[in-house]
């Protein structure tokens, strides 16, 4: 019985990586056929996907935007106009590079709390956005706090999983080596909340 269970599971989750590849697959494809996606263009893509019904689980289907240390000011100044007007990078500070949260739906509460959140300036989604950005591959990282979690103290301990795709300036098709990276499609879900769909 035991057994069996372990292999519903396993097979559940598998589904899932698999429904939240397809999503955010879709969503980087769509943002290359028009490099100027809105953020009511993001909402379009998160409702017409059916990411509700689809992947209910799901804390947040997000978009980071690649951004370089010399061209810092300009983006935020943009995102402020076109995004919300307090937008802000975080954690502050100088660096080379930032991959930064552009958009991200359902757009409530706490998911405005990523806006703006520099998710380079942490070792374990870094590492996970290099590989996808290196293998053109959807990857998991680790195990993060997500920034909705780290003011909530009831949730500070609450493991969540991201799942980042890399779009890139090039049509994929003819890619080559000298792919420019512009962004990723994202996923975040708490771990408890993808396994209580299991336990049901």
């Amino acid at each position: 019985h035991q057994e069996e269970h372990a292999d519903y599971v396993e097979s559940h989750i598998l589904a899932k990586l698999a429904t939240y590849e397809g999503l955010i697959i879709a969503g980087a494809a769509i943002h290359n056929m028009d490099n100027d996606v809105t953020k009511s263009d993001w909402k379009n893509i998160y409702y017409n996907l059916r990411i509700p019904e689809r992947a209910p689980e799901l804390l947040g289907y997000g978009y980071i935007e690649y951004v370089k240390g010399d061209n810092l000011l300009e983006y935020v100044n943009s995102t402020k106009k076109s995004v919300v007007n307090d937008y802000a990078v975080t954690p502050a500070g100088d660096r080379k590079e930032y991959a930064l949260v552009k958009y991200i739906e359902p757009l409530n509460d706490i998911n405005t709390l990523a806006l703006g959140y520099d998710m380079y300036s942490d070792s374990n989604r870094f590492e996970a956005m290099i590989i996808a950005k290196d293998s053109g591959e959807p990857t998991l990282s680790g195990p993060v706090v997500a920034i909705q979690d780290q003011r909530n103290p009831e949730s500070i301990k609450t493991q969540s999983l991201l799942m980042y795709y890399p779009v890139y300036q090039e049509d994929r098709v003819n890619i080559g080596d000298t792919r420019t990276l512009v962004g990723y499609c994202y996923i975040v879900f708490r771990v408890d909340d993808i396994m209580q769909k299991v336990n049901l």
